[in-house]
C-alpha cells in the first residue's frame, strides 16, 4: 500500500479517473430507459422497464447539478496549485455533499448488473481496508495513506457518480424548457473550461516567467520541497512539487 509518489500526485490521479469515468461514461454505463425518470416524461413512458425495476419520478434541479459542474471546475483548475488545499477540500466536500441527493434518488440503478463495475470501485476500497487492518507491514505509513489519499479519492468517487447521474437525469429529458436548456448551457461552458485551465494557467506561468520580468512582473517561482518522516523502519522522504 505505500506509495513513492506524492500525495497530492495520487490525489490528482485517483480522483480525475474517478471524474473521467462517471461524468463521461454514465450516460453509456447505463441504458437510457434505466434512468430515473424526471415528471417532463414521466407520462410519456411505460413505468416498468425490461429490466423489471421500477422508475420511481423525481426532478433534478438545474442549479445543483451547475454547484456540481462549479466545484469540479474549480477543482480540476487549481488541483496542484500551492496554497489552495482549503478551497480544494471545501470544493470536494460541497461536491460530494450535494451528490448524495442524486445518489439516493437512483439507488435502484446500483442493483443492476451494469452497476457491477461500481461495485468492483466500492471492492477497491474494502481491500485497502482488509490491507490496512490484517496485511499492513508498515502501519504508521499506511495509516497515513488511508486517512488522507485514500478517504479523499473516495470522497471524490461519489462526488463523480452523483455528478454523472445528475448530467444523464438532465440530458434526458424531452420536454426541455427554455430555462433548463439555458442551465445545461451554462454547465457544458463551465464544465469544459474547468478542463482546460489546467493548461492555460501553464502557459500563462511560461509566458509570466518569459515576459513578465520585462514588464517589472515577477512569476511565483515551483519551489521543490523535500520533506522527512520518521515512520516505522526509519526516516523516509519524499519530493514534492508545490
Amino acid at each position: 500500500m505505500s506509495t513513492s509518489m506524492s500525495p497530492d500526485c495520487s490525489y490528482h490521479i485517483g480522483v480525475c479517473i474517478a471524474y473521467d469515468n462517471a461524468t463521461i461514461s454514465f450516460n453509456s454505463f447505463f441504458r437510457k430507459n434505466d434512468l430515473p425518470v424526471s415528471p417532463e416524461t414521466v407520462h410519456s413512458k411505460n413505468s416498468h422497464d425490461n429490466a423489471g425495476v421500477s422508475n420511481t419520478p423525481w426532478r433534478m434541479p438545474p442549479a445543483l447539478l451547475f454547484v456540481q459542474v462549479f466545484c469540479f471546475a474549480i477543482l480540476y483548475a487549481i488541483w496542484m496549485l500551492p496554497g489552495t488545499i482549503v478551497l480544494r477540500h471545501v470544493c470536494l466536500g460541497l461536491g460530494a455533499l450535494l451528490s448524495l441527493y442524486p445518489l439516493y434518488q437512483s439507488r435502484h440503478l446500483f442493483l443492476q448488473k451494469r452497476a457491477i463495475p461500481i461495485w468492483l470501485i466500492a471492492t477497491l476500497f474494502g481491500w485497502v481496508t482488509f490491507h490496512l487492518l490484517f496485511l499492513a507491514q508498515d502501519p504508521i505509513a499506511q495509516i497515513a495513506e488511508y486517512t488522507s489519499i485514500w478517504k479523499r479519492s473516495a470522497v471524490g468517487v461519489i462526488f463523480a457518480l452523483g455528478m454523472g447521474i445528475s448530467i444523464a437525469q438532465l440530458t434526458k429529458i424531452t420536454n426541455t424548457s427554455t430555462q433548463i436548456k439555458r442551465w445545461m448551457s451554462a454547465c457544458w461552458i463551465l464544465f469544459y473550461m474547468g478542463l482546460l485551465a489546467t493548461t492555460l494557467i501553464y502557459f500563462i506561468k511560461i509566458l509570466l516567467t518569459l515576459y513578465g520580468p520585462r514588464r517589472g512582473i515577477v512569476a511565483p517561482k515551483i519551489k521543490s520541497v523535500r520533506s522527512s518522516a520518521k515512520l516505522a523502519g526509519g526516516p523516509r522522504s519524499h519530493e514534492q512539487i508545490i
